[in-house]
């Protein structure tokens, strides 16, 4: 398939592709980590029945909405544009909550699902990515600032958590303040900022 350009810190994982995994003999897995996440992204082709739509956000997130309804699961982010050589690309970005043994959380995995449209085939990149050490001081350092923002810990928490597009949508694990891309800056080696620039350079760089 077309090689899609990826940032210089993914590095190639040349193992033999598990058989369990499912995947297509051309599929290719890409790894990275940084001092507090890491991160991996499995490409490869996709026909047109198997993307999801170019042009057609809505048709994305109420999909999503009617299937990410799980405690521990949902959605962060829908979008899609053109890359800077002319290509359509659309993506979700949705984040589990990890629980271990006695339902113990473990951090929060982000995942996208993106296609890029070259002239004569779709692209697919599933990317996973989760915090490594320490979890949750994006959550507790935003929080903190947003309780003085509105006052209270109390009147900041009436607005923590909320759909990004639809505000009368309750179900599954809502995103929260501190997730909103105004804050990648604050955090640039957080999960959820490298899904978003990943996504930036692709946009950028294809």
């Amino acid at each position: 398939m077309n090689k899609i350009v990826l940032p210089d810190y993914y590095e190639l994982d040349t193992r033999p592709l598990p058989s369990d995994m499912g995947l297509p003999p051309d599929a290719v897995i890409y790894g990275m980590r940084t001092q507090t996440s890491s991160g991996m992204l499995i490409i490869f082709p996709v026909s047109e029945r198997e993307s999801m739509p170019f042009d057609n956000d809505r048709a994305i997130i109420d999909s999503l909405h009617e299937s990410l309804t799980g405690e521990n699961e949902g959605l962060v982010e829908v979008g899609h544009g053109t890359t800077k050589n002319g290509f359509p690309y659309v993506y979700d970005i949705i984040k589990h909550r990890m629980v271990g043994e006695q339902g113990i959380p473990l951090g929060m995995e982000y995942t996208i699902n993106l296609n890029l449209r070259f002239l004569d085939e779709i692209g697919y990149i599933n990317g996973s990515f989760m915090e490594e050490g320490i979890s949750g001081v994006r959550e507790s350092i935003v929080l903190e600032m947003y309780s003085r923002e509105k006052g209270s810990m109390d009147e900041a928490f009436r607005s923590w958590m909320e759909d990004p597009y639809d505000k009368d949508f309750k179900q599954g694990l809502l995103r929260n303040y501190s997730e909103r891309s105004e804050v990648d800056a604050l955090f640039p080696d957080h999960p959820l900022s490298l899904v978003r620039e990943l996504i930036s350079y692709i946009r950028d760089n294809n």
